[in-house]
């Protein structure tokens, strides 16, 4: 496999710098070809560029067997086709996969870039950190999407520029209508690689949970049953992806798009988690237990509140923790959990009844003030 960056891009399009020769020489040094928009003019100049934005090329780079040159126009080709070894990059060629992240598909459908002899894209350098990863991380987001550009986006690039042996998969469940899909595509960034699936439903909360009441000045009742349905929703997404292509998820972590953390870090990268971002062996994540933020260990009850809107545990245990949805409607049926819909006892109570143990740690966080 060839690794190829679209215009020197290796981390998504940075249109000021496409084809500029500081960009292509970066891309160059850290192990990429680059493919790069040429022109051949009437006055014999080589150009690079897009059509409102040419600058002249450096001639050598004919010679640079790290460039591939796509003619912009059939002047251009046909002088490219008469030197000694041209290195056309031609989009229509089966042995290329160009730009897999601008095909009109659903995000997250798998592209299987193995059979191919060339892989281009804007996000070369993400594509190749995914095919090569030793450890798999997937993160499930449910009920709304926002801040995302401003608080996930970030925490996962700068997670992965740290841990070039890691790679993250996103799985985005939103109550929205399906229509709306087209509008999150669109959004900065959300044609990145590790957003492997988002989808749209909307959220009709059920007529039966209207005869239960909330716990006072607390709870919403339909929002919180669109967060319980879409975090059960977006870990199926998981467990689908999971299945489809035979992939092992070492981490599974539930998390809200505005979480606004001072470093920028994902709460993968604190204490309890030491040993497996360092590939050691240790017996410090417990694979029956769901790690959450420290949070006031208060009950209601008899039963103690949870964090619901931070769980990291292993695929397993979460497929069991996202299993509450299904299961909350038995629970106050038989007159259990407090009786009152509460979002962070419900969970308590759930993780109890299925012998889940919590474990505490120290990630200071808030949510962002634009979240709605």
């Amino acid at each position: 496999m060839k690794w190829i960056s679209y215009r020197g891009n290796r981390h998504g399009s940075e249109h000021d710098k496409e084809n500029t020769p500081d960009w292509i020489y970066l891309s160059i040094n850290e192990g990429f070809e680059v493919m790069i928009d040429v022109w051949y003019g009437e006055d014999i100049v080589w150009r690079t560029g897009k059509d409102d934005n040419k600058i002249e090329m450096d001639v050598c780079w004919l010679d640079n067997d790290k460039i591939w040159f796509y003619p912009r126009n059939d002047t251009t080709l046909e002088k490219l086709k008469s030197l000694e070894h041209p290195r056309i990059f031609n989009h229509i060629d089966n042995r290329w996969c160009w730009c897999p992240e601008t095909t009109d598909t659903k995000i997250g459908e798998e592209t299987e870039t193995s059979q191919y002899n060339f892989l281009c894209s804007s996000y070369i350098a993400w594509y190749k950190q995914r095919a090569e990863a030793k450890k798999r991380i997937a993160i499930l987001i449910g009920g709304r999407l926002t801040c995302q550009d401003i608080c996930l986006l970030p925490q996962i690039r700068n997670y992965l520029h740290k841990h070039q042996d890691h790679w993250i998969d996103v799985f985005i469940s939103i109550n929205n209508e399906p229509e709306n899909y087209e509008n999150y595509k669109k959004l900065y960034q959300m044609d990145a690689p590790f957003i492997r699936v988002i989808s749209c439903e909307k959220t009709i909360c059920p007529e039966k949970y209207s005869h239960y009441q909330p716990r006072a000045g607390e709870t919403n009742v339909p929002t919180c049953i669109s967060m319980y349905y879409h975090n059960y929703l977006a870990m199926r997404l998981i467990t689908e992806y999971k299945e489809r292509n035979r992939t092992h998820y070492h981490i599974i972590l539930k998390y809200r798009p505005d979480i606004v953390e001072q470093n920028n870090e994902l709460p993968i990268v604190a204490s309890p988690f030491k040993e497996f971002l360092q590939d050691v062996d240790g017996n410090n994540f417990k694979q029956r237990c769901v790690y959450m933020p420290n949070t006031v260990d208060t009950t209601y009850n008899g039963i103690p509140k949870t964090n619901d809107q931070i769980g990291i545990g292993s695929y397993d245990v979460m497929i069991q923790y996202m299993g509450i949805y299904p299961t909350m409607i038995d629970y106050l049926e038989q007159r259990r959990a407090g009786y009152l819909l509460h979002p962070e006892t419900i969970l308590g109570f759930h993780l109890q009844e299925m012998g889940i143990e919590t474990v505490r740690f120290t990630y200071s966080y808030s949510l962002h003030h634009k979240r709605y």
